[in-house]
């Protein structure tokens, strides 16, 4: 099975540029693939395309291809294709499908509104191919309500939450041919009308369409609805119709258009839009469970309309390990098709005896828990039940699925080279846990705790082969070194207060405290990389509500989720900025970044950023960016939804990390290719260290400076590791710390 493609345009070539200290980088990106096998974008109005075998399933980032084998009831992704925003709905016209999508993240600047209407062509549903994209307009306008008749496409136009307009589109050309501001309700009927309600006015409207006339009058008509409704219209045949709103359904005969005949009633307070499937009305029904809504089905025989018959009264056919409530069905033959907030998207089955059954899964998998780890040439990505499923990355133009660990359980994982944290859920309980995974198909567990919300297990990502076990019960913080499979205690740390967040950044361990006046405190601890843990430094004022704290490379962020537009702030001792708030936050080379509602901002952190900082860059996503890790030729995008693998080139100058100190270190030549020469002057004797870490802050190589005469130091790297390996081409970064204080960081490029 194929369950990605390459996609051989550039999905973003951008350069970032930035004038700080005289200094600049460029960045280029192209996208390589993408795979889904889950949608969690929390809408479950978004009805699928059916095109048999072909399944398009429409979703927060576009939208992704499904083959459907009726017959085995199974579905196996093919494809996945991405628009700038999530997908609203979809609507199919010959070999094309129309994309409506809007998205758009409130508390960034950066990010622009998208409200777009997107051309497919989906001739070859392995690889659908964008033909043409027309923009909504400014002030968050969208489109919606899409559908096709007589060869024109109808949206309509809406501006935030309320609706303007109905337009009519050429499909050939993604023209505007009319606008109609009154008319923005609307269905399609019959195949042949469009129906339609002023409002504030009683009476419906039908009009046939033309593509060069535009509406042309039909018919006008009376239905038992109040001004400013607008019922569902559900076909049951060519002469026969059913309307829905919310206090039941009404079936009437509809072949004299001037007079519509009601022939039946059926009461009941409905929940979602009824379908037609294999001969039978279908009627979901959200039945209250506690608190709780769970779903059932009421499904009549309306071979007589006039006498509608229910033969069956179901909850949701078993199959799946949660009730989903359904809110939208798609009928094909006996096969019905919903959405759902938490599997993407269900197949049940009506029988011709008008019993439900439940057929399968679109997407192989129910939701992701958390934001996976790129482990060498595998992409571990934890799913709701599904344990940790791994993807073979070894080609990055055809991921494919290898294998599962801990199936049937849910997880969230981190990763430190060979070490991998588990938060996991089972039958048994909640637990954290590290595995040893340098054989990663028979992990080998190395440490466990029951969960516990004041006990917790944290990693450091700058110490390889360690953890850190903070225990707020017992007010102590224990550092485990991690040799082979077996664990040793290095340090037991005392502290004194339980903290509100906690994170590893620049080698401190930070907590925010609340203090007596229900402000938050930053504590701030040094010495745990080098085993001399110290008695915190306190900043009050500093950290906003409610103290949530998260390490990003050398900063810290400090995350306001105030509920209104608001400023966050990466901190530093040496430097810190705001910016737009969002969340979550990851590094990627020398740029700190925020996952938006459909992408990334970039953040350039070369010279000394200080106030508020603009992105220097957004990078359309499609869905919310949850973590990022990358090595020397790929970076590797986990999102709400998908996976993706870019390519990129990446060209820095040398630009200090820290703002100016004596003593600093002098670099040259940079870029270097065989040889890098160091030196740096001291006043005074000290101790001196002088390391070499990677952008992601691992430490790569200590040197021993030799000592010169006149306070001169010099030093040579000869880009090898601790183990004498040749490193790969990259940004590096050499940090200099006198007497145990980080005096100056240079970034230097290797090119061979």
């Amino acid at each position: 099975m194929k369950q990605s493609i390459y996609i051989l345009c550039v999905l973003c070539l951008f350069m970032l540029s930035s004038v700080l200290s005289g200094q600049v980088t460029q960045l280029q990106v192209q996208e390589i693939s993408r795979f889904a096998h889950v949608s969690n974008d929390m809408a479950d109005t978004r009805l699928p395309v059916i095109r048999y075998p072909y399944v398009y399933l429409p979703n927060s980032y576009g939208f992704q291809v499904c083959e459907w084998d009726s017959t085995a009831g199974s579905f196996a992704e093919i494809a996945n294709f991405g628009v700038e925003g999530a997908a609203k709905e979809m609507v199919a016209w010959g070999n094309y499908l129309f994309i409506a999508v809007f998205q758009k993240d409130a508390y960034s600047s950066t990010q622009p509104d998208f409200g777009m209407l997107h051309k497919v062509d989906i001739s070859n549903p392995s690889q659908p191919v964008l033909v043409g994209s027309i923009a909504a307009g400014a002030n968050n306008t969208s489109f919606g309500n899409l559908r096709i008749l007589n060869d024109v496409l109808i949206s309509y136009e809406q501006i935030d939450s309320t609706l303007r307009s109905m337009l009519l589109i050429d499909p050939h050309t993604l023209e505007i041919t009319h606008r109609y501001p009154a008319y923005y309700r609307y269905d399609v009927i019959q195949d042949a009308y469009l129906i339609t309600r002023l409002s504030n006015v009683s009476s419906f409207r039908l009009f046939s369409v033309d593509s060069d006339q535009g509406l042309v009058p039909v018919a006008e008509i009376s239905l038992p609805y109040p001004a400013n409704t607008f019922p569902d219209f559900i076909a049951i045949d060519d002469s026969t119709l059913a309307t829905q709103c919310g206090s039941g359904i009404n079936i009437w005969r509809t072949s004299e258009l001037f007079q519509w005949q009601l022939l039946s009633t059926i009461s009941f307070q409905t929940y979602g839009r009824a379908a037609i499937c294999n001969g039978y009305l279908v009627c979901g029904v959200a039945e209250e469970n506690g608190q709780y809504l769970s779903q059932a089905f009421q499904i009549y025989d309306i071979t007589d309309p006039s006498l509608p018959s229910l033969i069956c009264q179901s909850p949701y056919p078993p199959g799946l390990g949660s009730t989903p409530v359904v809110r939208m069905m798609r009928a094909y033959n006996a096969y019905l098709f919903h959405p759902d907030m938490t599997y993407g998207c269900l197949c049940l089955k009506v029988t011709d005896t008008g019993q439900l059954e439940f057929v399968a899964k679109c997407y192989r998998y129910s939701l992701y828990t958390s934001g996976g780890r790129r482990y060498g040439n595998y992409a571990l990505q934890p799913m709701q039940y599904s344990g940790i499923v791994v993807f073979d990355i070894s080609d990055p133009a055809n991921p494919h699925y290898a294998f599962s660990l801990f199936e049937g359980s849910t997880t969230q994982i981190d990763l430190l080279g060979d070490l991998l944290y588990v938060l996991i859920w089972q039958k048994d309980g909640i637990f954290e846990r590290i595995y040893n995974i340098s054989d990663l198909q028979n992990p080998v567990l190395v440490h466990e705790l029951p969960f516990n919300a004041t006990v917790a297990l944290y990693f450091n990502h700058n110490e390889l082969d360690c953890f850190y076990h903070v225990d707020e019960t017992n007010f102590w913080i224990d550092k485990y070194a991690v040799i082979g499979d077996e664990t040793e205690l290095v340090f037991r740390f005392p502290i004194s207060q339980s903290f509100v967040s906690k994170a590893f950044a620049n080698d401190r361990f930070y907590a925010s405290v609340r203090n007596a006046i229900g402000a938050y405190d930053l504590y701030t601890y040094s010495g745990f990389a080098d085993n001399s843990p110290q008695q915190p430094t306190i900043v009050s004022g500093l950290v906003p509500f409610p103290g949530y704290i998260y390490g990003v490379g050398d900063y810290l962020y400090l995350y306001n989720i105030s509920p209104f537009p608001t400023l966050s702030t990466f901190y530093h001792e040496q430097s810190s900025f705001q910016v737009d708030t969002g969340h979550p936050v990851f590094d990627f080379l020398t740029y700190v970044c925020i996952g938006r509602e459909n992408g990334i901002s970039l953040y350039n952190t070369n010279g000394f950023p200080s106030g508020y900082l603009t992105a220097e860059h957004f990078l359309p996503q499609f869905s919310r960016a949850i973590h990022i890790d990358w090595d020397a030729d790929y970076f590797y995008l986990f999102s709400g939804d998908n996976i993706a693998i870019y390519s990129y080139q990446y060209t820095g100058v040398d630009d200090d990390l820290a703002p100016p100190a004596v003593p600093t270190v002098n670099c040259y030549p940079n870029p270097f290719t065989d040889a890098l020469k160091l030196d740096f002057s001291l006043d005074v004797p000290a101790e001196v260290r002088l390391e070499i870490y990677n952008i992601k802050g691992q430490l790569v190589k200590r040197l021993t400076p030799a000592a010169n005469t006149g306070g001169k130091y010099h030093s040579t790297w000869t880009a090898i590791d601790e183990s004498g390996s040749s490193v790969p081409n990259g940004v590096y970064i050499v940090k200099l710390s006198v007497n145990g204080i980080l005096t100056g960081s240079k970034k230097v490029t290797l090119v061979k």
